[in-house]
Formats: structure tokens, C-alpha cells, sequence
């Protein structure tokens, strides 16, 4: 899942390589146990990377074994 928006005055940092986009795509949202998330940018470039929405939970302990 792959989201776009205006972002005349908005710039963000690619997730693959560092560099500054002025055309940022959100890729990934990656949530903390205090329950404040953060997105993750790539530029469109490399967006389709990062084209399948990736979760960052732990696998269940039952599926480990």
C-alpha cells in the first residue's frame, strides 16, 4: 500500500537511501507499544521496493516453534 499527498511545503527523508525527497510516499508505518506510530517515507523511486504493506509485530510464540 503505497500513499501520495501534496507536499508543496512537506519534505521527507527515502527509507532506502537517506536521501531528501520533496516527493514523499508513505511505505510503512512502524507502531511502538506506547501506541505513537511513525511513518515511513522512500522516494518514488524507490517506492515500489517497498510496494506490499509490511507489518513490524512480533510472530506469536505458538507460530515459533
Amino acid at each position: 500500500m503505497t500513499e501520495s499527498f501534496d507536499t508543496s511545503t512537506r519534505s521527507e527523508r527515502c527509507c532506502h537511501d537517506g536521501k531528501v525527497t520533496t516527493h514523499p510516499i508513505k511505505v510503512d508505518e512502524v507502531y511502538a507499544a506506547s501506541g505513537v506510530g511513525t511513518k515511513v517515507y522512500a522516494c518514488p523511486g524507490h517506492a515500489p521496493l517497498y510496494a506490499t504493506h509490511r507489518t513490524t509485530a512480533a510472530p506469536d510464540d505458538e507460530d515459533a516453534g
